[in-house]
């Protein structure tokens, strides 16, 4: 019997790409009309930039990692709640299956909070995290800083073009891409974790926001929350809202 939780559950879509990738401008564009007709507030997206026929400014070693695991081998794809992936040029039959899938049989036993308190003058950011679990289980915790408006040229069916970056990983906060052990959280209680994070120079505070993903015993992502770098503060989202 699937629980129906009080939490809304919130879909991690790792995209997969480069700005060498001629076919990633109009997967993602078709992958976002996608979620804006049918999964506004239930998708978020994380740009997982990765190096390939040449390299791309904004990479990161994670990418790499992911794209091995999941054995991607074509591009743009989009690893979903790191259970499944799927390829964005593919029908929106078979894309629309995963994202109900996720929903349906793995739906949310936990919600998520998080709260960043930016301080200028020492380039701080301190991030609250907020684990509120309706079962007992075991949980780690996945902290990424995510980028918009980047500028920077891109292969668009085989035209390097000016393109503006949305949603780009920037940096893992936590350890590993497997997250941080939050051990096992009770039924019906909260868990906090906090983390300092120091702001790069590359990144324009304004534009950052933070993404906190929890996996459960199995890895998968069961929920996640965003808050902007600059002092967003979002509680747990209740169904009923």
């Amino acid at each position: 019997e699937v629980h129906a939780s009080k939490f809304v559950r919130h879909i991690c879509a790792m995209e997969l790409t480069g700005t060498w990738c001629a076919m990633c401008p109009s997967g993602l564009l078709r992958f976002k009309y996608l979620i804006d007709s049918s999964y506004d507030g239930i998708v978020y997206l994380m740009g997982f930039h990765i190096n390939s026929t040449s390299s791309d400014p904004m990479s990161i070693e994670q990418s790499s990692i992911l794209s091995t695991r999941f054995k991607v081998t074509g591009y743009p794809a989009c690893i979903v709640d790191m259970r499944m992936k799927t390829g964005l040029s593919e029908d929106y039959n078979v894309i629309r299956g995963i994202l109900n899938e996720s929903l349906e049989e793995y739906p949310a036993h936990c919600g998520v909070a998080i709260q960043s308190e930016y301080i200028e003058s020492t380039s701080q950011a301190t991030v609250t995290v907020k684990i509120a679990s309706e079962r007992t289980s075991e949980y780690r915790l996945l902290l990424y800083a995510v980028e918009d408006g980047l500028k920077y040229q891109q292969n668009d069916g085989g035209t390097y073009k000016d393109y503006t970056h949305n949603h780009v990983v920037r940096k893992l906060l936590s350890a590993t891409v497997d997250g941080d052990k939050l051990g096992q959280i009770a039924a019906d209680s909260e868990k906090t974790k906090e983390y300092v994070v120091t702001m790069e120079e590359a990144w324009k505070v304004e534009n950052l926001s933070f993404y906190a993903l929890i996996t459960d015993e199995n890895g998968y992502v069961n929920n996640l929350a965003v808050c902007k770098a600059a002092n967003g503060n979002t509680d747990y989202e209740y169904v009923n809202n």
